[in-house]
C-alpha cells in the first residue's frame, strides 16, 4: 500500500475528494482480491467483478461486510502473515467470542496520522494539555491512537486513564490541563465530584472536553438534550464529540464550527443506507458504512458499523468540504437526537 500523507485534501473540493478516494478504492480492491482470504471468496460466491467498479457510487454494487461476518471469520480477514503484525486489538464481539484485528507499522502510522488529524479538526494546538480519561490498556485502540496523535501534534498528553473523579481533578489541577477526552458518562461523574466538593469549576483550566461516541448535536445541527445538559455542568468548557470506528479504523470529529463531525477522506469513505441497504440523501438518517482506506492488516470494505446517523454533504464553516455526521450513539426512546 502506498505511504505519504496529504492532509490539505480535507479542503479541496468535494470532486477533488472524491477522485482521491476512488483511487484509494481501486488499490484497495485489488489489495483485498490479492491478500484477503475472506474477500476473495466473498468476490467469487457474489461473482463481484471489481474491475466493474469505475466510481464512489459503483460501490454499492459490492456485498456489506458485517460484525458477524468478522466474529465469525476473524482469521480470513487479515490480508498480512500474523507475525508481520506488530499490534493486536480487540473489538467485542456480538456474542461469545471476540474480534482481533491485527496492525502492522504502516497501520499504527496510519492510526497516529488519523488522531493527529482529529485533534486538528477539534481545533487542539500545542499550547494545550491533554488529559484522556479513557482505558490506555487492554488492547485498546483508541487509548493508542489518542497518545499517539497528541504527540505527533506536539500536545503534551497526561494518560490519567480510568482513575476516579478526585484524582482525575487534582491531576487537572496541578497540571493545568485544558482539554479532557472521556467517555458519555464520565463527564457527568466528573460534575457530581466537583458538585459535591464545592468546587469552583469555573476558575480551572479546563476549556474543552471531548465526549468519545456521543454526538452532541441533534438532525437540525443545534444542541441535543444530552449537549444541553453538558453545558448545564459546566458552564466555561466547551464540548465536542468524536465517533472512532475500531473495527474499520476510522474516526468522526466535531470541528469549532459545531455543525458536525468531520470525516477524515483520505482514511476512510462513507455512505449512508436504508433498511433496505439503499442510499440516503444529505440531511436524512441512514446507516453508517465504511470502507477503511490505506490500511494493510485488516482493511474492511462496506463495514456495517450499526449506527443511525444523519450526514451533512455542504461546505462547513471550517472551510473543510468532507462529509459531516451527527446522530451517533444517541438512544432514540430516551435521548433522541
Amino acid at each position: 500500500m502506498k505511504s505519504g500523507w496529504d492532509q490539505s485534501i480535507q479542503y479541496q473540493p468535494q470532486e477533488t475528494i472524491q477522485t482521491f478516494q476512488y483511487k484509494q478504492l481501486e488499490e484497495l480492491l485489488l489489495y483485498l482480491q490479492a491478500n484477503s482470504p475472506f474477500y476473495r471468496k466473498m468476490f467469487a460466491e457474489n461473482k463481484s467483478d471489481i474491475s466493474g467498479i469505475k466510481s464512489l457510487e459503483d460501490l454499492q454494487h459490492l456485498p456489506f461486510t458485517t460484525r458477524a461476518d468478522l466474529q465469525a471469520r476473524n482469521k480470513d480477514f487479515l490480508c498480512i502473515p500474523v507475525e508481520d503484525a506488530i499490534d493486536f486489538v480487540r473489538v467485542p464481539g456480538i456474542q461469545g467470542e471476540q474480534v482481533i484485528l491485527g496492525l502492522t507499522e504502516n497501520d499504527l502510522e496510519r492510526l497516529i496520522y488519523n488522531e493527529k488529524l482529529s485533534f486538528q479538526t477539534l481545533g487542539l494546538t500545542p499550547e494545550d494539555i491533554l488529559q484522556v480519561m479513557t482505558d490506555n490498556n487492554d488492547q485498546f485502540m483508541y487509548g493508542i491512537a489518542c497518545f499517539g496523535g497528541a504527540r505527533r501534534l506536539g500536545i503534551p498528553v497526561c494518560r490519567s486513564g480510568k482513575a476516579i473523579p478526585r484524582m482525575q481533578w487534582e491531576l487537572l489541577r496541578r497540571l493545568g490541563s485544558t482539554v479532557a477526552i472521556s467517555d458519555p458518562s464520565f463527564v457527568f461523574q466528573m460534575a457530581e465530584f466537583v458538585r459535591q466538593e464545592l468546587i469552583e469549576s469555573e476558575k480551572s483550566s479546563l476549556q474543552k472536553w471531548i465526549i468519545q461516541g456521543r454526538s452532541l448535536r441533534q438532525k437540525d445541527l443545534n444542541f441535543n438534550s444530552f449537549g444541553d445538559k453538558i453545558l448545564n455542568e459546566w458552564k466555561n468548557i466547551q464540548p465536542f464529540s468524536v465517533f472512532f470506528s475500531v473495527e474499520a479504523q476510522a474516526s468522526f470529529s466535531d470541528c469549532e464550527a459545531g455543525i458536525g463531525a468531520h470525516l477524515q477522506p483520505e482514511l476512510a469513505i462513507a455512505e449512508f443506507i436504508d433498511a433496505e441497504g439503499n442510499p440516503v440523501p444529505s440531511g436524512e438518517e441512514g446507516e453508517l458504512v465504511i470502507t477503511s482506506l490505506r490500511i494493510e492488516g485488516t482493511p474492511l470494505l462496506r463495514f456495517r458499523t450499526g449506527e443511525m446517523v444523519t450526514h451533512y454533504t455542504e461546505s462547513c464553516a471550517c472551510g473543510r468540504n468532507t462529509v459531516r455526521i451527527t446522530g451517533f450513539g444517541c438512544t432514540k426512546q430516551n435521548d433522541p437526537c
